[in-house]
């Protein structure tokens, strides 16, 4: 197994599964009531943020100890993050509609409903919807830890240069290493 991943950390993490302001960020879970997130809303309940997708906080790192974060995202034309690399977390892919192309180190697979790829800490990744026009995809990622994703997304919701921006993403633990693929 390779350093810095342990599976039971992981496995403890994804355990736990079942325009935010930094006021919300500071919210918790209540104690022992678990949280309930309605389809089409976000962990905060607040509406679809946009960035290359919509995207909606279904699991809020505040609520598992930092140890896990939930993103739904939806995507309704090509494209997709530009080749990055998490230097805290690993980032786990689930394809829930539509088509993708994922890039992990030099190994790039189309995925389709139902796949699902690890992309680990410390590797550089990417992925991207390959749908045509009018159709619609749609993936979940999880990031475990959480460490300064949550955060990260706050600010690419409101500035999108934060998620190519080689100055910014190294304040959240990212490296930008290209541009997203080409579709």
């Amino acid at each position: 197994m390779r350093q810095g991943f342990e599976r039971r950390s992981f496995l403890q993490g994804l355990g736990a599964v079942f325009a935010v302001t930094p006021e919300l960020l500071a919210q918790s879970a209540p104690s022992g009531t678990g949280v309930r997130i309605a389809q089409g809303h976000d962990r905060f309940d607040q509406g679809p943020r946009t960035g290359i997708s919509q995207f909606q906080m279904k699991v809020s790192g505040k609520d598992t100890g930092k140890q896990l974060l939930i993103y739904e995202f939806n995507f309704t034309r090509k494209g997709g993050p530009p080749v990055h690399i998490h230097h805290n977390e690993d980032e786990w892919l689930y394809v829930v509609q539509g088509n993708y192309v994922a890039q992990v180190g030099g190994e790039r697979k189309a995925l389709k409903a139902g796949d699902a790829w690890l992309l680990p800490r410390g590797i550089p990744h990417t992925y991207a919807y390959t749908g045509e026009a009018g159709t619609t995809g749609k993936n979940i990622v999880l990031f475990q830890p959480a460490g300064l994703m949550e955060e990260f997304f706050h600010l690419m919701a409101s500035d999108l240069r934060a998620a190519t921006d080689p100055t910014i993403m190294p304040k959240y633990g990212l490296q930008f290493v290209a541009p997203p693929l080409a579709i």
